[in-house]
Order: structure tokens, then sequence, then C-alpha cells
């Protein structure tokens, strides 16, 4: 059992910084996020790629994977720096890139899921390259918003590279069974964010805050045979990050363990 902790919750900190304070507290490995102003992909080299990589073996922290969420850039700057990612993640040691797609216009779906598709195709071939998977996140109100959406996503690309990052928390929201969720996807799974949520509202808690029930959700998580990280995905830490973090350890050993 692996737990992992993004870096893009640490506003402010560089990120050697927290993966510093990461380790101390007790995590396994960090998702190194590419949206923070020391970690952006427009001034990301190999140089710096080595450096860091160097650092967290010295440290004794694993790359769980890289993540680019785009949300709030222009089209042209969000592709072209998706496809550097992939070449970040390739020189962090890691083999695992994980996006989402955007937020759905109602009335412009069709044309915006067939933009996705035929974006994917041509990231996925990238991505093969560099044996990286992309790994989707379905989040509410985007694109590919739900577990179904990731399926159809998954059949129509038709890239071994075109994977997905199963936010539990999400799934939670948009889908009539977590379980059923990991259940349907298997092994398509390769990296996992985990949670809280409460009353359906599309709000990350500590763990133990909400209503998922993690027991149920790990013993599913096992009968698909995952074994990768499952990395915290919380983005409001206020100002106190470190505690947030070594409460979130505490529970998560109290949970899995």
């Amino acid at each position: 059992m692996k737990f992992g902790f993004r870096t893009g919750g640490f506003a402010g900190w560089k990120v050697e910084s927290v993966l510093e304070e990461l380790k101390k507290i007790g995590f396994d490995g960090a998702e190194l996020c590419l949206e923070p102003a020391d970690m952006r992909p427009e001034q990301f080299t190999q140089k710096r790629a080595k450096e860091l990589r160097n650092f967290m073996d010295q440290l004794g922290i694993e790359v769980t994977s890289v993540s680019y969420h785009a949300d709030f850039e222009s089209m042209d700057q969000r592709l072209i720096n998706t496809f550097k990612a992939v070449e970040i993640t390739d020189w962090l040691g890691a083999n695992i890139l994980i996006i989402n797609s955007e937020r759905v216009e109602q009335d412009k779906k069709n044309e915006q899921w067939n933009s996705l598709r035929d974006r994917l195709t041509k990231l996925t071939a990238h991505a093969k390259e560099y044996d990286v998977y992309i790994a989707i996140e379905p989040e509410p109100l985007q694109i590919i918003d739900n577990t179904n959406d990731m399926i159809r996503i998954i059949k129509e690309v038709e890239s071994l590279n075109l994977r997905v990052n199963l936010d539990i928390g999400h799934a939670y929201i948009t889908d009539p069974s977590l379980i059923d969720s990991i259940e349907m996807l298997g092994d398509a799974i390769v990296h996992a964010h985990i949670e809280d949520i409460k009353d359906k509202v599309h709000n990350h808690l500590e763990i133990g805050q909400g209503d998922i029930d993690f027991a149920k959700m790990h013993s599913a998580f096992m009968d698909i045979g995952y074994n990768g990280f499952y990395v915290v995905d919380l983005f409001r830490l206020g100002d106190d990050p470190s505690g947030v973090a070594t409460r979130t350890i505490s529970a998560l050993q109290k949970t899995f363990i």
C-alpha cells in the first residue's frame, strides 16, 4: 500500500520544500503538478528534471505521476504544454501523465467531444513514443464527466496509452455506484486520487469528513488487482498544509492498514 500527495495543494511553496515536508510526514510518493510557477511546462527543462529526480531519489520519495490541469489556459497553450508534459513525465522517470478534459458547454457538447477525441488520438500517439500513459481524470461538469464517458472515449481513441486516473470523489458524485465504477473500469485504472465527499457536493474533504466508505473502496481496488499509488487530492489546504497532510496520513493508515 503506497500513499502519495499532490504537490499543487501546497500553494506558494517551492516543490523541493513540498517534497521534503511530505517525506517527513510519511508519504511514499508525490504527484508533481505542473501548474505552479516553479514547475511550468514553458520553462521546464531536461536539466531541471534530472536535478529534481536526483533530489527525490536522495530524499527517498517516489514520483507517483505528473499532472497538468490547464483549466484556465487557452486551448492553443494547453495543447503545446500538454504535449511537452509527456516529455517532462519521461524526463522525470515517470510513466503516468494525468490530465482532465474541459468544461462542457451543453450546446457544443458533440463538437467538444469530437475535438477532444481528435486531440487525444494525437496525444496518445506522442505518448506512445515515450512509453507514457495519458490518464484522463473524469470530473463533474467536464466533457469526460463520468465512468460511461471514460469507457466511451477509450473505445473511440483505441490507444493502449489512454488510461484512467480514477478520482474516487468524482466517481462518487457522478456515478450511481463508486464500487461499480471501479469494477467497470478495471485494469484501465493506472492511478487513483482519493479524498472524501459529503452529500455528493464537489468539495474535496479530508479523509473521514464525508460519506465515502473507504474500506469497500479499497476492497474493490484489490478485486481488480490495482497495485498503484493512492494519491491524496486536496487543494484547499489553507494556512496549514503540513497539518492537513499530517492528519491525512494518520487517517489513511487507520483506514487502510
